[in-house]
């Protein structure tokens, strides 16, 4: 699967230091550099590591939402970012 070294081992260990399970996230591993993250079935995006960082692509995008230069923050952030803020459905706006 994936050796000592690289950005994939990085990737992998970054991805057990979060609590994805306690939000309702769940990470498929796509090779050695990419991440598909779901929460139950539906798919949310996909992290994907480039030469220099780590990019966040939202379902449904062609284009990287952040970046980040480290797995660990890249992962922290997805996690903020798809954090229940309030009783609103992720993704819907509050009327008002």
């Amino acid at each position: 699967m994936f050796g000592l070294q690289g950005s994939g081992n990085q990737l992998k260990q970054s991805f057990r230091k979060e609590d994805f399970t306690r939000h309702g996230l769940t990470a498929e591993f796509i090779g050695t550099d990419s991440i598909r993250v779901r929460r139950g079935s539906i798919y949310i995006g996909q992290l994907r590591k480039t030469v220099t960082s780590y990019r966040w692509y939202p379902a449904g995008s062609e284009q990287p939402q952040f970046r980040a230069f480290s797995a660990d923050k890249a992962l922290s952030s997805i996690v903020g970012a798809l954090k229940p803020k309030s009783r609103t459905p992720f993704g819907h706006y509050a009327a008002g």
